[in-house]
C-alpha cells in the first residue's frame, strides 16, 4: 500500500504519522498528490534495489525458455 506522511509541529516537537492508503484512495487524490506519492515510493525502492543485487542480478529467460525455431 501507499503511505502518506502527515506532520504536526508544536513548539519544538515534531510528530510524524503515516496513514496507509488503499489503491482506490490513491486514485481519488489530486494528480499532484499522486505524483508526490509516486516520487517518494520510487525513491525508497531505488535504494532497496541498489543495496540488494539479488533483486536485479538475474536473467529474464533461461536456456529452455526461448526457441531457436518454432516448435
Amino acid at each position: 500500500m501507499f503511505e502518506m506522511a502527515e506532520s504536526k509541529t508544536k513548539a519544538h516537537v515534531t510528530e510524524q504519522r503515516r496513514k496507509t492508503l488503499s489503491a482506490v484512495e490513491v486514485m481519488k487524490l489530486p494528480f499532484h498528490e499522486r505524483m508526490k506519492l509516486l516520487s517518494q515510493t520510487s525513491s525508497g525502492a531505488e535504494s532497496v534495489y541498489a543495496e540488494n543485487k539479488n533483486l536485479t542480478d538475474f536473467e529474464a529467460f533461461g536456456d529452455d525458455d526461448l526457441y531457436e525455431r518454432t516448435p
